[in-house]
């Protein structure tokens, strides 16, 4: 194993989300690693959604254990900011509001100086983030900043490493291994032990180019069809082709609502409103069925089970925890069953089946000219 231009990083399921844990001046947080944004903001000491700390919401909304993730107090710890507001906006509707600014960060085995992190001095959001994204997705970048200096860009986390000579290209893998709920981010690397078969290079949909983007900014990528089997009969539940967003920073995965009632059709489910799932019988045991994802250039068989979470203590009645929606979103249930290896310099992905079995590492360092 070559540690040489491999920047590694342990991560953690913690079911709803990937956890990773960073040292900020000094001191250890634990955020949401997340593909599908681009900033590092951690919750500032005076959040008033902070069960801790408390001031101007009601108590019933103040219910976020701020300290168990860290709260970095700025009056205290290494930062330097010329208060360059800092506001986004998730899919859920939670958000997070504060400053830019810079300090000591270090994830892994990687240190840097002066790097961009926004602290939160108001957020709703369950958990701080991790945003590894396109540097033109970042926060900074959105319209709403015309009115408090104008849209920027700045060095978030791949490229600040690529910056440093940390790592070739701006590139990163990642796999999580369902059964011990440990997996591992490689900054500038592959490890070619931790998949089966070969590795399918799926190109990048522009998914904002209507808006005038130039380049994709998001890791979108083309699901040309999605099928249920149970061995003799294929169920294909996908009308059209979508533009799906590989996510780690959401917990399930979201379809067009079609699709999500031919899976429910076909699995013989029935809508519960209160839950906002539709919910059918667990399986007793393997159930044989599989989903098929197909891509460009690789079919993605994934058993139902990943898809299912039992809403009942004796584990009779599960939701099948997939959701309708017009943003196509594979978030962890779909991640869980994939080596992905997220190449932003190539505007790329590559992907294949997870392999679990295998123990010794193959870390090949991808160089400047990328994966060939």
């Amino acid at each position: 194993k070559r540690d040489g231009g491999i920047v590694r990083a342990n991560i953690e399921d913690e079911q709803v989300f990937y956890a990773a844990n960073i040292t900020i001046s000094g001191a250890e947080y634990s955020v949401l690693l997340d593909t599908g944004s681009s900033d590092l903001w951690v919750y500032g000491s005076t959040n008033p959604y902070c069960s801790a700390f408390s001031t101007s919401v009601p108590r019933s909304q103040a219910t976020i254990d701020c300290q168990s993730y860290g709260v970095f107090d700025t009056e205290t710890q290494q930062w330097s900011t010329d208060d360059q507001l800092f506001l986004i906006q998730y899919g859920d509707l939670t958000y997070a509001i504060g400053y830019y600014g810079t300090s000591v960060v270090s994830f892994g085995n990687a240190t840097l100086d002066g790097f961009t992190f926004a602290v939160a001095n108001t957020s709703n959001s369950s958990v701080p983030v991790f945003g590894i994204g396109f540097e033109g997705n970042e926060a900074s970048t959105s319209s709403f900043m015309k009115g408090y200096g104008g849209p920027f860009q700045y060095q978030n986390y791949p490229s600040a490493l690529k910056q440093a000579g940390l790592i070739e290209t701006t590139l990163y893998s990642m796999w999580m291994n369902s059964e011990t709920a440990e997996g591992v981010t490689l900054f500038g690397g592959i490890d070619h032990s931790r998949y089966s078969g070969d590795l399918a290079t799926i190109p990048l949909l522009n998914y904002y180019k209507s808006q005038g983007v130039a380049q994709p900014i998001t890791f979108d990528v083309s699901l040309n069809n999605l099928s249920l089997s149970d061995g003799e009969t294929d169920v294909s539940v996908l009308s059209d082709s979508q533009s799906c967003l590989l996510d780690s920073g959401t917990s399930f995965t979201y379809l067009p609502q079609s699709a999500v009632s031919n899976i429910a059709d076909a699995l013989g489910a029935t809508y519960y409103s209160s839950i906002g799932y539709y919910v059918m019988n667990c399986p007793t045991s393997s159930s044989g069925v599989n989903f098929t994802f197909s891509f460009d250039s690789i079919d993605i068989q994934i058993p139902l089970e990943e898809f299912l979470v039992a809403v009942d203590s004796s584990n009779q009645n599960c939701a099948i925890v997939t959701s309708g929606s017009s943003r196509c979103i594979l978030g962890d249930t779909f991640l869980r069953s994939v080596y992905v290896v997220y190449d932003l310099d190539g505007l790329q992905v590559q992907m294949a089946p997870v392999n679990l079995d295998n123990s010794d590492d193959d870390v090949e360092i991808i160089g400047s000219a990328g994966p060939t």
